[in-house]
């Protein structure tokens, strides 16, 4: 293959970016919605506090792709707001879901998901239990 077919391949334009965004968005659509403010809507209130804090950290980090006035990164009080969690538990989730690289802490009590991880968290709910 020469270099220009894999320069081709490797180099896409915007509309690959934007199809891989649309399908996520369809995904998370299915659990919960983000408002204006960037506040996470959960629509099963028993899903599991694990998920509920992955959801809350994937939604809006997909809000921010879509509106640059919705940061990507969530406070530990914007977690609870958001999933009803308290504190301590927004604390526990966010040590559990930073050990296992699904996100990130950038700075005292803010979190923000690895976007490479969001598809297959947003495919583990669609396919099974969110309770557990």
């Amino acid at each position: 293959m020469s270099i220009e077919e894999l320069k081709r391949k490797f180099l896409v334009d915007e509309d690959v970016v934007k199809a891989r965004l649309e399908n996520l968005l369809t995904k998370v659509l299915q659990h919960c919605v983000v408002d204006k403010k960037g506040r996470v809507h959960i629509n099963d209130a028993k899903m599991s506090g694990p998920n509920k804090f992955k959801l809350a950290l994937s939604a809006r980090y997909l809000a921010s792709q879509l509106d640059a006035a919705i940061s990507g990164s969530v406070s530990s009080a914007e977690i609870t707001d958001s999933t009803g969690l308290p504190a301590e538990q927004v604390a526990a989730r966010a040590k559990d879901a930073i050990d296992k690289k699904f996100a990130e802490s950038v700075g005292r009590g803010v979190y923000r998901a690895i976007p490479q991880k969001i598809d297959p968290f947003l495919d583990s709910l669609s396919a099974g239990d969110t309770r557990k």
